[in-house]
């Protein structure tokens, strides 16, 4: 009990699976993610992104999912898997060929994130005509993870919608800091990323790249997913942009929250948020 209490204290913003889906819509993952590559789901034999004709090529918008961030990962690897939200994507309809997961190093700094996530979001872009448009998904660290990444990198203009689940963006109070993390850390579960949202104020590093941006900003589709049942984000709507959607769920989506599972951690694995998210954020299609 006690080692599990200290895991969560030491858990920011945790992609973390914890809901599983009913027998009879259950299809079989994938034992392992591989960077640089489209999910492959086993049930129906796919085998990554096929070719895509001009014709067809203003009708795929692929997703681009990006997990948490927690500093005890290594014990806990599920934390960092977003097999399960790819799972419920397939099963509202999209094709799980255009879906990619998107692995990074959480607790480094940004300089190093923003290198790992160049690498493969190259190699999904590879895979795509020049004008496609794609739709990232984030939860938690994984929506500031990929928001500044693919502002720094200068990608925004590839982007279509920039959506948060249980994501952070905008300022968050220190006490949601991992425990042993302040501003300024420098241990291996620290990294500079933290620093850009905790503070009594929204950070001048975010708004500066938002205002850099404006134009991108202004035409991708911003939408976030959140819950005043949280559990972990103070405040628990650190994910709406400036300008952007904002989606709230009722406090009946999440009846067993505790200390021990918090909402936070059960969003990317439920899909009544990604239901929402279809309908508030998709307008009722993923396409």
């Amino acid at each position: 009990m006690k080692a599990a209490l200290f895991y969560l204290l030491m858990l920011l913003l945790v992609g973390c699976s914890v809901s599983a889906p009913e027998e009879g819509t259950r299809k079989k993952l994938p034992d392992t993610i591989k960077n640089d590559d489209s999910y492959k789901d086993s049930s129906t034999g796919g085998e990554g992104v096929k070719p895509i004709t001009p014709e067809a090529e203003n009708e795929v918008h692929p997703k681009i999912l990006f997990h948490g961030g927690g500093g005890m990962s290594g014990l806990m690897p599920s934390t960092l898997d977003m097999r399960p939200a790819a799972k419920i994507l397939i099963n509202l309809g999209v094709p799980s060929q255009q879906i990619h997961l998107i692995q990074y190093p959480h607790t480094k700094n940004i300089s190093d994130i923003k290198s790992s996530v160049d690498s493969q979001l190259k190699t999904i872009f590879a895979k795509y005509p020049a004008n496609t448009k794609f739709d990232v998904i984030g939860h938690s660290l994984g929506l500031l993870a990929s928001f500044v990444s693919i502002a720094e990198l200068g990608y925004l203009p590839k982007m279509r919608s920039i959506i948060g689940v249980a994501g952070v963006v905008m300022r968050q109070d220190e006490k949601a800091m991992p425990m042993g993390c302040k501003k300024g850390s420098t241990t291996d579960l620290c990294g500079d990323i933290f620093d850009k949202v905790v503070g009594a104020s929204d950070s001048t590093y975010i708004l500066d790249l938002l205002s850099k941006n404006a134009a991108d900003m202004q035409r991708i589709n911003k939408c976030s997913v959140w819950s005043q049942k949280d559990g972990i984000l103070s405040p628990p709507n650190a994910g709406v942009f400036p300008g952007g959607k904002s989606v709230e769920m009722p406090s009946s989506w999440c009846p067993m929250g505790n200390l021990l599972n918090p909402c936070h951690l059960q969003a990317k694995s439920s899909a009544a948020v990604y239901e929402a998210m279809k309908t508030q954020c998709f307008g009722g299609d993923f396409k």
